[in-house]
């Protein structure tokens, strides 16, 4: 019986220890049932997509123009056999607008041309964007010189913030590939102007013009002693660009180009004096600048739709600029003389900028721009206080000119 005991014993030992391993067994070879079951499913999808998906090489996208969000999303990719494999794709796509036939707007799911590509996603946002077409309203002000007047004790107004006729910049573009393109862009017109107008009874207004030389004050005698003082100051800005343009990444473009300013200012200052007559002083300049340009724009993306950033440029012109100034006293011409002149000037531009996507091809835009002239001409600049038989003879050129503003405006993209 104790053999029998011992026996049995050992055999439910040796029972137990089998049964153990046999479920050991069973749950490795069902692992490895649904690991080989989902190895073939993702081979499957592997296999299939070089002919029926196409899978855009990240490095190579420039998603500046078109950014929305930085994050990546989960989006689900539709191959040509109905099979959804869920991707990790840029969300800056989310703002893209698709220009191929059958195309659409990416927002929540990729879009993809039926009839171009056979159902192909889009994966190439700077190639779906072929042109581009914007207008900014600019309000800007010609800052500096606020204490500039030729009557002693009457000074003009600041210069204002203006609009302008068209008041604002025109940006069209072209893109040839996903980082390649042009753009041309216009700035202006812009016009400037402040004036003031003071009368006396009394004859007690003088002037701020000093005589020398073969002028003394009996030379001026209408600007003093006056019963009205009259000065209107305009300043005149354009520009025009032609870039070559470069998209790199999702957050950066660079360009190279050409840049034209052409600048202006005209000073007239007009008297009366009762029983004497009247006098006219009149200056005006001319500036046209032309040079290189290199600039670029960074980009942050804030959400699917919205993006910020900076954007500068730097400018070195030749300034091929001209004076003509013009003064008379009671009838009898005092200085009527001209200049030109080629200097070497500069362009620093600088801007703060947001853009929401409204619609597919529709963006807004806003920011604020600075716009940093140096060594133009201007006619403060041109010491006009000193009156002689040389003044207007040459072209000063050592003045600063900064104009700022916000801007608003819309972009197309198609």
């Amino acid at each position: 019986m104790r053999n029998i005991l011992t026996t049995t014993k050992s055999g439910l030992s040796a029972m137990a220890a089998v049964g153990r391993r046999t479920w050991l067994a069973a749950m490795l070879a069902t692992s490895l049932t649904a690991t080989s079951g989902e190895f073939a499913t993702a081979q499957s999808l592997y296999d299939e997509a070089p002919s029926s998906m196409a899978f855009g090489n990240s490095a190579e996208q420039g998603y500046g123009l078109v950014s929305g969000a930085a994050m990546d999303e989960p989006e689900g990719l539709v191959s040509r056999s109905g099979r959804t494999s869920t991707q990790s794709v840029p969300a800056t796509l989310a703002s893209l607008p698709s220009v191929n036939s059958g195309g659409g707007y990416y927002d929540g799911g990729m879009v993809s041309d039926g009839v171009a590509s056979g159902g192909v996603p889009c994966y190439t946002p700077g190639c779906d964007v072929s042109w581009y077409v914007g207008y900014e309203a600019l309000y800007l002000r010609r800052d500096g010189d606020d204490n500039f007047t030729m009557s002693r004790f009457n000074r003009m107004p600041k210069f204002d913030y203006e609009i302008g006729r068209i008041g604002g910049r025109i940006t069209a573009g072209r893109l040839f590939d996903c980082h390649n393109g042009i753009e041309a862009v216009y700035t202006g017109p812009f016009k400037w102007q402040r004036s003031s107008d003071v009368t006396s009874n009394a004859g007690t207004l003088i002037s701020n013009f000093v005589p020398s030389g073969d002028f003394d004050l009996s030379s001026i005698n209408t600007f003093n002693n006056a019963n009205q003082h009259v000065q209107t100051y305009q300043a005149k800005f354009n520009s025009y660009e032609v870039n070559r343009t470069w998209w790199t990444w999702d957050v950066l473009q660079t360009l190279v180009g050409l840049r034209y300013v052409n600048y202006e200012e005209d000073y007239a200052f007009s008297t009366a004096r009762a029983g004497v007559g009247t006098g006219l002083f009149q200056s005006s300049i001319n500036n046209n600048a032309v040079g290189p340009q290199i600039g670029a724009q960074l980009i942050r993306p804030a959400s699917l739709r919205a993006n910020y950033g900076i954007k500068g440029k730097a400018a070195v012109l030749a300034n091929f600029n001209d004076s003509n100034t013009f003064m008379s006293n009671a009838g009898t011409v005092l200085i009527s003389s001209s200049d030109k002149s080629v200097d070497v000037a500069g362009l620093v531009e600088m801007g703060v900028f947001a853009n929401y996507q409204i619609v597919p091809s529709v963006r807004l835009t806003a920011g604020y721009e600075f716009i940093y002239l140096p060594r133009f001409a201007t006619v403060p600049g041109q010491g006009i206080g000193a009156v002689n038989l040389n003044s207007g003879s040459s072209v000063m050129t050592d003045s600063d000119v900064f104009l700022h503003g916000a801007s608003a405006g819309v972009q197309i993209l198609y």
